[in-house]
């Protein structure tokens, strides 16, 4: 947040109002922002100075919001490599994903973000102006608005602050000096404070209304009088934020503990199946060796080696016992496990009714901000050269850059189409397979399982569990070998639709600065560009529209053949039984 040295404090717009006297013959006629020339160029240094002390808070706004912007168009395309990790069972890749979007996620939730014009001090200034254009204009309309201000009240005034700064200073220095009176000397420097906060606001308004008095024609001031009025009173520029209701974020806050929880019972899922498995092979190993003590047995009998025999009875007892032991165990662990398992599939429906309910309250949120982003947009386009002075015109700018910021993320949060694109689209996703819905379940449990997150201890690189996992993957991939064709088709498809849709966003963003620049040229230029990218879309649409249509004649011409067939063998077996009955 930018900030002004509370020591030699001079308030903004006293040095921008009294700037703006008709005394100041060398003030510059140039604007900051827009090029548009003022009606009074001798007013125009004060806006300037005015402007450049607001700036820094507007360029940090500024920066803010762009920084934000980024930051989400890098978040997207972080979530986007990071599901194509996990799809091709890169989960190192995955893992290093996620610590970098965590990372931007902190960085974003430390940035402070909001219209320039709602900044306080910026605010504070123009809710001042808008008082004292008011109170000019009713005062002129009763005829007693005076000519010139009272240069003794004024001066009154400014001494009755300086004395009130030299003491408040003077009791500063008492606080440090006498610690005993602390308390008392920290009331007294508040009260102070305040006097003193009266006093400059009275001084600035007196000042501010005698310099726009000077500056501004009547028309001028009924204009800004307009402006001001429709611009900070705006519903649309109160209700923009791109921060989510509260509501929201507790949502999203239960949706991280459930994450949490999914992870822990997920990890207690696999170990016990991994210790179940360990437990029925030693089962199986107890059992070949009951038959091997059992044929030993019945040898030492044979060959009258009864002590042997006894020997071998009774290591035979401990062994049944131990099986029995090991089967108590398995079944008690099964237990356990269909426990987890029915508690961690709760969990996941609590998590997909939790996400449906935040995935609705975040499109409600981002449909409200769009609106009245476009609405405010709207409004400051119909009113931003209207104010009459460019200090002004610098505000409202800046609001309408970061409002183009704001529309700006919500496209890139949005697919590229827009829904009348999709419906135009029915052949877009048909070379997409749809995965399970606990494709990405599975894929957690296996990584956990691997030694991840929740079991760093576990070393199963040459266990028996990473090879039955293994043989698991490989039918899982021979059970799915007839689909790598139509998910190579697809990944070139979606790679495709990526470019034309990144293509299409770089021309919407030139197109929308040519616009604001009024370039009609290269406006033009752009148009015709976005139009020969849509008609390039529209042949590959087409072209999938006709494979599809062959495809399907294809498939009717092989169940023709097919029903053909089946009719030929019907007949000949009629035939035949007919003639074995003769």
């Amino acid at each position: 947040m930018y900030h002004l040295p509370d020591c030699e404090f001079q308030p903004p717009d006293v040095e921008v109002t009294s700037s703006l006297s008709v005394d100041s013959d060398t003030a510059s006629a140039s604007s900051v922002t827009s090029g548009y020339e003022s009606a009074t160029p001798a007013s125009e240094q004060g806006w300037d100075n005015l402007v450049k002390k607001y700036e820094g808070v507007l360029q940090d706004c500024l920066q803010s919001n762009r920084t934000y912007t980024k930051i989400e168009s890098m978040m997207l395309k972080l979530q986007r490599l990071q599901q194509k990790a996990i799809l091709d069972d890169d989960y190192d890749a995955a893992e290093r994903f996620g610590k970098k979007l965590e990372e931007l996620c902190r960085e974003r939730g430390a940035l402070k973000l909001g219209l320039p014009s709602r900044q306080p001090s910026v605010a504070l200034f123009l809710e001042r102006l808008r008082q004292v254009v008011h109170g000019a204009i009713q005062r002129n309309d009763c005829s007693q608005r005076k000519a010139e201000p009272d240069t003794g009240e004024q001066s009154d005034l400014l001494q009755q602050r300086d004395h009130l700064i030299q003491e408040k200073r003077l009791v500063e220095g008492q606080i440090s000096e006498l610690q005993q009176r602390l308390a008392e000397l920290k009331e007294h420097s508040r009260y102070l404070e305040q006097q003193i906060q009266l006093e400059e606001q009275q001084l600035e308004a007196k000042e501010l209304e005698s310099s726009v008095l000077r500056s501004c024609t009547m028309a001028q001031l009924r204009d800004m009088s307009r402006t001001l009025q429709d611009l900070i009173t705006s519903e649309n520029r109160a209700r923009i934020s791109v921060c989510p209701p509260p509501s929201t974020l507790r949502l999203q806050e239960q949706e991280q503990v459930l994450n949490l929880s999914i992870k822990e019972a997920t990890a207690k899922v696999v170990m016990s199946q991994r210790l179940g498995s360990s437990l029925r092979r030693k089962v199986s190993e107890t059992d070949t060796q009951l038959l091997a003590l059992h044929e030993a047995k019945l040898a030492a009998i044979s060959g009258n080696d009864f002590s042997s025999a006894k020997e071998l009875k009774a290591e035979m007892k401990a062994v049944y016992l131990e099986r029995d032991r090991l089967e108590a165990l398995a079944k008690r662990l099964h237990s356990l496990s269909s426990g987890s398992s029915q508690e961690l599939a709760g969990m996941k429906e609590q998590r997909q009714q939790l996400r449906q309910e935040l995935e609705q309250r975040e499109a409600q949120h981002e449909r409200r901000l769009k609106e009245n982003t476009v609405k405010y947009v709207e409004l400051l386009e119909g009113r931003l050269h209207s104010c009459g002075c460019s200090g002004l015109e610098r505000i409202w700018e800046a609001d309408l850059e970061v409002c183009h910021l704001f529309l700006r993320g919500l496209q890139l949060r949005t697919p590229s189409c827009s829904e009348a694109d999709i419906e135009d689209l029915p052949s877009a996703h048909v070379g997409l397979p749809i995965p399970p819905c606990n494709k990405e379940e599975e894929d957690c449990a296996m990584l956990t399982a691997l030694g991840g997150r929740w079991c760093p201890e576990a070393n199963l690189q040459n266990s028996e569990f990473t090879k039955k996992l293994e043989e698991f993957l490989f039918c899982m991939e021979e059970n799915h070998a007839e689909d790598v064709c139509s998910e190579a088709e697809a990944a070139d498809l979606m790679e495709r639709c990526e470019l034309i849709s990144d293509r299409l966003m770089a021309l919407e963003d030139e197109l929308q600065t040519a616009l604001l620049e009024q370039d009609r040229a290269l406006t033009q230029s752009l148009e015709t560009e976005v139009q020969q990218v849509k008609s390039t879309l529209q042949a590959m649409l087409a072209q999938l529209k006709v494979e599809e249509q062959e495809e399907e004649e294809g498939e009717e011409l092989n169940d023709l053949m097919k029903n053909g067939t089946l009719e030929e063998e019907e007949e000949e077996d009629q035939y035949f039984s007919d003639s074995w009955d003769i």
